[in-house]
Parts: structure tokens; sequence; C-alpha cells
């Protein structure tokens, strides 16, 4: 039988993906990418794309995980057509699936209500119809969207399971979010890059480079403060159903949000929120900081030292994606201007968390490392 096209996501992939062809030959997947030889009765079909009408193949190899995205037509009905046995009624699933979002979006677009939904639904009221959605959705089915595409990073690998550096995170994490109704979770990516994002729900990754780069506990407290922020006011719930469009939209609401995954990978960690929930956010975590005893200046200190840092040149990925720096830090300055008599430094030693970054391997020690301000 013929092979057919997809593309493979896993550790080591990049964020689209890799190109790759796969067949199935006795009752196995064999995947030319990895060489892989998976058994049918360990592989998982759920659909992905924007309407849902792709293939997705799931399986597991030892820790790692991995996911073959079958997207063009050709490629799905050669894979239809020599998929084992074991795996039809997986795939006529799958197939259940697409026509029922396609009669979905039928039965709207021809119901009695077509002419106010057609103004609901138009791109010019697109805006209300996220934030629409995202007040609306339950925060269980809010805790599973985010919980989906943290799978998604998980699958893409390079998370630090321990260490010095990610104890740190979840320490101070944890005084920010002692009071919250909300079930966080804090994850360390591998990665230099300066950057930190929430996910709806709860879920908070931050990279090693970010970690790397804060002067103090602090600094990385008011990163954070900022980050929960657009959790528990729900702007990342918002920026994910607008950035990934209708589909998710679509299985936030039918309580199925797994099948957004495959969108979010090419889209997570660099979700824009408008400039007015930007400054919500760092209003917010000011006080969020007071309320955790942490010196709310330290938000600003970290703006400071980022575009200091910078040199005129391009900001850090956290900064790219935000308002400009110079306004903010004068906005934050006045907010935190109010004294904070119960607020202390935190005692968490950064020195020690980033001899713990070199010490295994997780980032680069500089030739001449810079005195602290």
């Amino acid at each position: 039988m013929s092979a057919f096209e997809g593309q493979l996501h896993g550790e080591g992939q990049p964020g689209a993906g890799t190109p790759t062809r796969a067949e199935f030959i006795s009752g196995s997947l064999v995947v030319a990418a990895t060489a892989a030889r998976v058994p049918a009765s360990r592989i998982t079909v759920t659909p992905g794309g924007f309407n849902q009408d792709e293939v997705v193949l799931s399986w597991a190899d030892g820790p790692r995980e991995w996911a073959l995205m079958v997207m063009a037509p050709d490629a799905k009905r050669a894979l239809v057509a020599q998929a084992p046995q074991e795996l039809s009624p997986k795939l006529r699933q799958w197939q259940r699936s697409v026509s029922f979002t396609r009669n979905f979006w039928l039965t709207v677009a021809t119901g009695s209500g077509v002419a106010t939904l057609a103004l609901g639904i138009g791109i010019w009221q697109y805006d209300a119809v996220v934030a629409w959605t995202a007040a609306h959705l339950s925060a269980e089915n809010e805790r599973r969207l985010g919980r989906s595409v943290m799978n998604g990073v998980r699958r893409e690998g390079h998370l630090v399971e321990s260490g010095l550096a990610l104890d740190t995170v979840r320490d101070i994490g944890a005084r920010l979010t002692k009071d919250s109704t909300r079930k966080y979770e804090w994850y360390l990516k591998d990665d230099p890059s300066i950057n930190a994002f929430a996910l709806p729900g709860g879920f908070v990754v931050v990279h090693t480079g970010l970690v790397h780069a804060v002067g103090s506990a602090d600094e990385l407290a008011g990163v954070l403060a900022h980050e929960v922020q657009h959790v528990e006011q729900r702007h990342a719930l918002r920026a994910l159903l607008y950035q990934l469009g209708w589909a998710s939209v679509l299985t936030a609401v039918l309580g199925d949000p797994g099948t957004a995954t495959t969108l979010a990978l090419l889209q997570v960690g660099n979700l824009k929120f408008s400039r007015d929930l930007e400054t919500q956010a760092d209003t917010l975590g000011v006080e969020a900081l007071r309320r955790a005893g942490i010196p709310p200046e330290s938000m600003a200190a970290f703006f400071r030292r980022m575009k200091e840092g910078s040199g005129g040149g391009a900001p850090p990925a956290w900064l790219s994606t935000h308002p400009d720096t110079g306004d903010r830090i004068t906005a934050i300055e006045a907010m935190a201007a109010a004294p904070c008599f119960s607020c202390v430094p935190l005692s968490n030693d950064m020195a020690a968390v980033r001899e713990s970054l070199y010490a295994d391997g997780l980032m680069r020690r500089p030739a001449k490392e810079a005195p602290s301000p």
C-alpha cells in the first residue's frame, strides 16, 4: 500500500512539526522520520485542525509522546484505506466527529436565528463573541482546555522535571496564588529566551532564560504576578480562543477541548493581549504583590532591566508582545509608589538558582558574569 504524508510532533521536533511519510506494515505504523514501528493498539485517534477534519495519530514511547497530524485529503484517504482493522472503530469515531462539526455549523447557518447569528459572529463582532464565550465557559472546561494545551507543550519536550530553579518558581508562585480559588501548576521549560506564558485554568510556564535574567527573586515574582492575573481575569482564555479561532470556541463549548491541542502547539507562548488587558494585568499584579508581602516596585525593576539590557535593540520575547515598555514602567512605578510596610524582599537565593542552571546544563555560563545591580 502507498505511504501517506503527515507532520510529526514530539520531543525535538519544531513547533510546526516535521514533514514525514508513514504507512502501516503488518498492523504497525511505520514513521519514516523516526523509523519507529508503533502497534495499532497503542495509537489514539483524535480530530485536529481548524475545522476538526484532520486526523491526529498519537502514541507514547516511554516518557516521550508523539503525534502524527495527517492533513491532506489524499493522505487521509490513504490512511483510512490501509489502516488495520484494530484502528477502524477509532477512525469511524473521527469521521463521525467531522460530520458532527459540519452539521453543527450547517444547523447554525440555517436556523431561525441566522440573521442575528450572522451579526453576532461577523468579523466586526468576533472580539465580543470570544469575550462572551470566555465569560460563560465553566471553570471545569476552562481547566480542561488549559490542560489539553499543556499536554501539547509537554509533548514538545524540554520541560524541566526537578531542580532548584523549578522549586523556586513553584515557591514564589504558590505565595502569589495562596488565596486563589484556582489550582495552579507551575512548569519550567528549558529555553534560553526570556519568556513566560499562562494558559487557561492555571497552568504557567516559565523559560529558564527568564529565571536566569532576573536580578532578584522579587523581579521574578513581578513577572509571575503579571502572568497570574492573565489567568485570574481569564485573559489567557480569551487570547487562546481568539488566536485558535472557531475550532477552539466550538470544542470549548462542546466540552471537548482536547481537539484544539495541535493548533495550540503553533500558538502557545505567543499569545498577545490588548493594551487594556496588559494594563489590567500590571495593575492587579502590583496589588497581588502587595497582598503577598512582596515589594511591588519589583515589577517595574524587571522592566527597567530588560529595557536597559536591550540596548535600544529588539526587546526580549516576553516584552516584544507587550505595549511600550517605557510607558508601562512609568505607570507601574506610580502604582507601586504607596508604601507597603508589610512587604519584605523574598529570601530565595537567585545566585544559587543561576548556579543550578549552569550545573544542570540548562544555561551556558557567560564568559564574564556581570555584577548584579
